[in-house]
């Protein structure tokens, strides 16, 4: 299977987790979505609203200071996307490429 990746680290000082939640910050998961959605529109030109998203999981919360992985796989109808660190996975989902 096909499959690209890009790394991201997570840390207090990029304002991600300003207000969520003080003293036990935590990446929210609209930010996390947000970073997948991202690297998906410049890896392929595919923009947010030509897609569907399917069966989305938080596994675990994301506290920063981190690096994570964002890896892309393609198959039959977008992509099944997740974001990790070693060997945690912390979301997951498909992507389903809309027809324009």
């Amino acid at each position: 299977m096909n499959y690209v990746e890009k790394f991201i680290h997570a840390t207090l000082e990029n304002g991600y987790c300003d207000g969520h939640f003080p003293g036990s910050p935590i990446v929210p998961a609209a930010v996390a979505l947000g970073w997948v959605l991202q690297f998906l529109e410049s890896k392929f030109s595919i923009k947010p609203d030509q897609t569907e998203i399917k069966n989305l999981k938080l596994l675990h919360e994301i506290k920063p200071p981190i690096q994570l992985t964002i890896r892309l796989e393609e198959n039959d109808n977008g992509y099944l996307a997740s974001l990790m660190s070693e060997s945690i996975v912390y979301l997951k989902m498909i992507i389903i490429v809309t027809p324009d």
